[in-house]
């Protein structure tokens, strides 16, 4: 079975995209088309993806292992862990039961080999997203305004995805204490 199970092919290609082109990505980014984007600067600069950084372009690390938060063309975050060869839990499927033990917003979504500016060709890259049902995506056509208000409550920023990561990495830390 293919690792990017619950990915459509259009989003893993681009999930592996940004492993490799960051700038590309960058570059598909745009904010003009998203919910709200034709409002008044006074009201969208309140709206929750138009408040943060566009992009994080920068590699974190959480209790020795490296993470990244990515932002999707239709505006979602998305974070994914990044676990060196000769990692327990190296090479494991979404559908390995060690996979899906680890906590996380909307469960392990992504999991595929590195390679790209941030990470090297040998890692594995476990991930998740945040364009649940019930989340926001800021590229969604919003016809009602309590659709709109409900989207601004559901909407995952930039904040609320680096936390979830972290806590990804620290749901990995506990279960492989079961696994080794």
């Amino acid at each position: 079975m293919k690792n990017n199970q619950y990915l459509g092919d259009s989003e893993a290609a681009l999930v592996k995209s940004s492993l490799i082109d960051e700038d590309e990505l960058t570059d598909r980014l745009n904010p003009e088309e998203w919910a709200g984007h034709d409002l008044p600067e006074k009201y969208r600069s309140q709206l929750p993806w138009f408040d943060e950084i566009l992009w994080d372009s920068k590699t974190h690390e959480h209790n020795g292992l490296k993470f990244r938060v990515i932002r999707m063309t239709w505006g979602t975050w998305n974070g994914y862990v990044i676990l060196p060869k000769g990692h327990i839990f190296h090479g494991k499927d979404i559908l390995d039961k060690e996979i899906e033990d680890l906590t996380v917003h909307g469960g392990v979504t992504y999991t595929d080999s590195g390679g790209g500016n941030w990470s090297k060709e040998d890692d594995w890259i476990v991930g998740f997203d945040t364009s649940h049902m019930y989340d926001f995506s800021p590229d969604c056509t919003v016809r009602d305004f309590n659709l709109f208000l409900k989207g601004c409550v559901n909407y995952k920023n930039h904040e609320y995805v680096f936390q979830e990561t972290k806590k990804l990495i620290d749901s990995i830390l506990f279960t492989m204490k079961y696994y080794s």
